[in-house]
């Protein structure tokens, strides 16, 4: 196996070979029990993770948002009631975009 392979994205457990076809090597999960035990896939796509990369990237975009409300709720005034405004509108398109991925 010449490329690394990322854990389970089901359960967190180690990939294993089962087989090869015309287009490279099949893997799944080492449990069959676990729904990567039966949906293996190939290499290129068992590594794929476009939903939680698209989440990671959210939740950096988050963070700070995040961390300016908390200072907010933690009784740090507002400069003004537009950046008020500009907090709570960034938390919206965040919560809003992580739904439509989860809802993928």
């Amino acid at each position: 196996m010449s490329e690394t392979l990322k854990p389970c994205p089901f359960c967190g457990k180690e990939p294993v070979c089962v087989g090869f076809d015309a287009t490279g090597e099949v893997v799944c999960c080492e449990d069959p029990a676990c729904p990567g035990g039966t949906l293996g896939g190939h290499v290129n796509v068992w590594n794929s993770r476009p939903r939680e990369e698209r989440l990671v990237k959210l939740l950096r975009e988050a963070k700070g948002t995040i961390e300016q409300l908390r200072a907010v709720q933690n009784g740090c005034p507002l400069p003004s009631y537009e950046q008020a405004f500009g907090l709570a509108n960034a938390f919206e398109t965040w919560l809003r975009a992580a739904k439509e991925v989860k809802d993928e």
